[in-house]
C-alpha cells in the first residue's frame, strides 16, 4: 500500500473527530500507528468504544485493525482501576504475507494515585487457528503504556507494542519495539 494513501488515511481519523473520540499517533524508527476510538456507549454498568487502527512501516508493509471493547471500573479496592473486553479484527500485508485474524482480548488502565497524571496501560489480544486466516494460524498483539497527561485533553507515552503471527510452528513478529507518541481526547 502506498505510504501517501496511508498517510490520507490518517489525516481523515484525525480530521473526523468529534466529542468523546480519541486520536492516537505512536512512531518507532521504522514504523508509525494511529489509532481512533470513538464512545459507543456509557452508563452506570461502564461504557463500549470503537476504534480503527493502521501500523505501516518504511517496507511498505501495513497492518489494519478495528475493535469494540466494552470497560468499566473493576471495584473500589483499587480506585480508577478500569478493565476492558473485546474483540479486534487484524488485516496485514507483512512480509509478502496476508493475514485477516479475528482475536478476543482486554486491557488494564491503572492510574498511578500518588503520581495524578501517570497511568499504566495493558492490552492483550489473541486469535487461535480457527479464526486466523490466509497465510496464518494464529495472530497476537501485546502491548504495555506509560502515558502521562500533559493537558487534561492531552497525554504523551512510550510503548511496548509486539504483533505476533505464526505462519509456521512458532510466533513470528510482524512488528515489535518501543514506539513514542501522543493521545489527543476531543
Amino acid at each position: 500500500m502506498n505510504r501517501y494513501v496511508l498517510g490520507l488515511i490518517l489525516a481523515g481519523m484525525v480530521g473526523g473527530a468529534q466529542a468523546g473520540q480519541t486520536v492516537a499517533l505512536g512512531f518507532s524508527e521504522h514504523s508509525a500507528q494511529a489509532k481512533y476510538t470513538k464512545d459507543v456507549g456509557s452508563g452506570q454498568i461502564g461504557g463500549a468504544e470503537a476504534g480503527a487502527g493502521l501500523l505501516f512501516n518504511s517496507s511498505g508493509d501495513f497492518l489494519v485493525e478495528a475493535s469494540l471493547n466494552v470497560f468499566n471500573e473493576a471495584g473500589t479496592k483499587l480506585p480508577g482501576l478500569v478493565l476492558g473486553l473485546g474483540g479486534k479484527t487484524y488485516l496485514s500485508s507483512w512480509d509478502s504475507r496476508e493475514i485477516l485474524a479475528l482475536a478476543i482480548g482486554g486491557q488494564v488502565n491503572y492510574p498511578i494515585p500518588s503520581y495524578e497524571r501517570f497511568v499504566l496501560h495493558l492490552d492483550a489480544y489473541y486469535a487461535p487457528d480457527i479464526v486466523t486466516f490466509k497465510d496464518a494460524n494464529a495472530f497476537l498483539e501485546l502491548a504495555t503504556r506509560a502515558e502521562y497527561e500533559l493537558l487534561p485533553q492531552g497525554a504523551a507515552f512510550v510503548e511496548w507494542r509486539r504483533f505476533a503471527a505464526r505462519t509456521g510452528g512458532y510466533m513470528e513478529k510482524v512488528d515489535t519495539g518501543l514506539r513514542l507518541g501522543f493521545r489527543i481526547k476531543f
